[in-house]
C-alpha cells in the first residue's frame, strides 16, 4: 500500500518538496539504489504482454541507461517482510484469492466455445486464441461476442494484479546482473530499509522506487517514475527531496513517520476519519502522535519500523567493485533468453566501452 495519499500531502503541505528533473543529469557519475521489486512486478506483467522475458530487456535498458550516465546502480532485492506487515500482507492475500476466483469464474463462462484447454493458459496464449475465435468462427452471434469479450476484460483486469514472481525470473535477473556486472544486495528485511541505510550511510545519492514509504524511512532524494512514458516524452521526472519537504512542512522526521502513519500505512490500523490532510492538523496542535487522543500502541510500534534501516548491513565490495563485462556471454544470454537482436546488443556494448567502461 505505501504510504496513502503521501503524494497529494507533499504537494498541499510542502510543494518545493517536489521537483522535475533529468534524473541521468541531476545524478549524473554517482551510485543510485534501485528498489528492484517496485519496477521487477510491471516488468514481468509486461512480459505477459509482450514477449518472453520481457522483463530482462526492460532491466537491461535501465542499466543501459544510467551506465550512460556513468550512474553505478545497485540493484535492492527484498528479503523478508516484517512482521508488522502480517496484517497487511493476509488482506492482500485474500485480495488475490478474490481475483483467482473472478479469473476461475470468467474463464469458466468462455470455455465453452473452444475445443481446446484454455484453463491452463496464460494470459497472452488466451488473448491470442480469443482473437483467433473471434476472426475466424462466423457463427457467433452479438451476445455471444460481447460475452467473450466482457469476460476477457474481466480476466485481464485481475490478472494484472497477481503476477507470480517464480524462483525462476529471480535466477534470471541475479544472472543478468552477473553478466552486466553491476552490484546487487538482497536486503535482510524490506528493500526499504536497506536502501534508507545506504542513503543514510552516504553510499548513494538517490533511490529510484514508486514507494513512498522511502521517504519516511530516511532517504532524501527519491525519484520516481524512471520508467514512465513521460520520461521518455520529456525527459524529466519527479524527485522528491526530504529536507525541503521537512523544512515547508515545519515538521521534525519523527513528526513526518508521525504523519505517514497517521496518513495510513502498512504496519498500523488508523484513526477512524483521519487521513493525512487531517494528521497534519493533528501534529501541528499535539506535536506528536502518542498525545493525538485516540491513538494506539501499535501506532508507536509503527514508528520504530520506519527506523529500523538502522539494522541492515552490507558489504561494500560488492558496492565498490568496477564494471567488467564479458561481452560474448551477455550477448549469448540476452538473444537466447530475449527478443534482443545481437546487434542491438553489440551496439550498446561498443558505445559503453568507448566511455572507458571494461568490456571483455
Amino acid at each position: 500500500m505505501g504510504i496513502k495519499n503521501l503524494k497529494k500531502i507533499i504537494k498541499a503541505k510542502a510543494p518545493g518538496g517536489i521537483s522535475m528533473i533529468n534524473p541521468y543529469e541531476r545524478f549524473k557519475n554517482t551510485k543510485i539504489a534501485i528498489d528492484l521489486n517496485s519496477y521487477l512486478y510491471k516488468f514481468v506483467y509486461n512480459s505477459h504482454n509482450k514477449t518472453r522475458n520481457q522483463y530482462l530487456k526492460d532491466l537491461t535498458n535501465m542499466i543501459y541507461q544510467f551506465l550512460l550516465y556513468n550512474i553505478t546502480p545497485i540493484f535492492v532485492f527484498d528479503g523478508k517482510p516484517s512482521e508488522a506487515k502480517n496484517i497487511t500482507l493476509d488482506l492482500r492475500k485474500q485480495a488475490t484469492d478474490q481475483k483467482k476466483d473472478k479469473i476461475s469464474n470468467s474463464i469458466n463462462n468462455i470455455k465453452k466455445y473452444f475445443k481446446m484447454d484454455i484453463e491452463s493458459m496464460d494470459l497472452k496464449d488466451l488473448s491470442i486464441e480469443i482473437e483467433k475465435l473471434l476472426s475466424t468462427n462466423e457463427d457467433l452471434s452479438a451476445a455471444d461476442i460481447n460475452l467473450i469479450n466482457d469476460n476477457l476484460s474481466e480476466i485481464t483486469k485481475n490478472h494484472k494484479n497477481i503476477i507470480k514472481m517464480t524462483n525462476e525470473i529471480y535466477l534470471n535477473v541475479e544472472k543478468l546482473f552477473k553478466l552486466w556486472s553491476v552490484p546487487y544486495l538482497k536486503a535482510k528485511g524490506e528493500a526499504d530499509f536497506l536502501c534508507a541505510k545506504l542513503y543514510i550511510d552516504g553510499i548513494i545519492s538517490a533511490v529510484c522506487s514508486e514507494d513512498m514509504d522511502l521517504l519516511p524511512h530516511g532517504v532524501g532524494h527519491l525519484i520516481t517514475g524512471i520508467n514512465s512514458l513521460d520520461l521518455k516524452k520529456t525527459g524529466e521526472t519527479t524527485l522528491y527531496t526530504l529536507d525541503v519537504i521537512l523544512g515547508e512542512m515545519e515538521f521534525t522526521m519523527e513528526q513526518f513517520i508521525d504523519l505517514c502513519i497517521l496518513a495510513g500505512c502498512d504496519y498500523c490500523d488508523t484513526i477512524k476519519n483521519v487521513g493525512g490532510m487531517k494528521g497534519f492538523q493533528l501534529l501541528k496542535q499535539y506535536k506528536k502522535i502518542e498525545n493525538i487522543p485516540g491513538t494506539k500502541d501499535d501506532f508507536i510500534k509503527a514508528r520504530d519500523e520506519f527506523i529500523k534501516s538502522k539494522l541492515e548491513i552490507y558489504d561494500l565490495d560488492i558496492i565498490n567493485f568496477k564494471i567488467n563485462i564479458n561481452s560474448n556471454i551477455l550477448v549469448e544470454f540476452l538473444t537466447t533468453e530475449t527478443t534482443f537482436k545481437k546487434s542491438t546488443v553489440t551496439n550498446k556494448l561498443t558505445k559503453l566501452s568507448g566511455m572507458g567502461f571494461t568490456i571483455k
